[in-house]
C-alpha cells in the first residue's frame, strides 16, 4: 500500500504517478479544502495520501476510484488501530459505491462485485442492517458460485455483527 501512491513534497499532490498534472487538478490542490486536508494535524502518513487522492477523485467526478481511495484510507487507519476513523472513511467509500451502483445495470459484470464490496464495507464499518439489506437484495439476483458464497458469508457475519477482516478463501470454506 504504501506504494500505490506517490506524494509531491512541496504542493502535496497526490497519484500513481506525480510526474504530470492536469489543469483541474491543479486547481484543487490550490483550493481552500486540499489545504486544510493537506494540514489537518490529525490525519498522518497513508490515510492522509489516500484521502487527498479520494478528495481529488471525488471532485474531478471519478467515483470509482473515490470509493477505492477512501477504503484505503479506511484499510491504513484501520492498521494504525483507530477504529474510528476507519469508519468514517468506509462510509465515505461507501456513499460513492452507493453512486456506482445506481448508475449500472443489475445485469452488468460489475454490479455484483461492486455491491458486494458494498455488503463488505457496511459490516466492517458496523453498519449491520445495510449490509444485510444489500446482500438479500443481492442474493435475490443471478450470482455465481464464488460471488454467492462471499455474499452469504458476508450476510452471516454481518448478522452476528463481526466486523473483522476476513478473506474470499475464509468465505469458500
Amino acid at each position: 500500500m504504501p506504494f500505490w501512491l506517490h506524494e509531491c513534497p512541496s504542493c502535496g499532490y497526490v497519484a500513481e504517478d506525480i510526474s504530470e498534472i492536469d489543469e483541474p487538478t491543479s486547481t484543487l490542490i490550490a483550493s481552500v479544502e486540499f489545504e486544510h486536508l493537506q494540514n489537518d494535524q490529525s490525519l498522518k502518513g497513508l490515510e492522509l495520501k489516500f484521502l487527498k487522492r479520494g478528495y481529488l477523485d471525488s471532485e474531478l467526478g471519478d467515483s470509482k476510484n473515490a470509493a477505492l481511495h477512501f477504503l484505503y484510507a479506511a484499510w491504513a487507519t484501520d492498521d494504525a488501530g483507530n477504529q474510528f476513523g476507519a469508519k468514517k472513511h468506509r462510509s465515505k467509500a461507501a456513499s460513492f459505491f452507493l453512486q456506482l451502483i445506481s448508475e449500472i445495470p443489475q445485469t452488468s459484470e460489475e454490479f455484483p462485485l461492486l455491491s458486494t464490496q458494498l455488503i463488505d464495507v457496511y459490516r466492517r464499518a458496523g453498519e449491520w442492517d445495510k449490509a444485510i439489506s444489500v446482500a438479500n437484495d443481492l442474493l435475490n439476483t443471478e450470482l455465481n458460485e464464488t460471488v454467492r458464497a462471499v455474499v452469504k458469508f458476508e450476510k452471516r457475519l454481518a448478522t452476528n455483527e463481526d466486523n473483522d477482516c476476513y478473506t474470499i478463501e475464509d468465505a469458500l470454506k
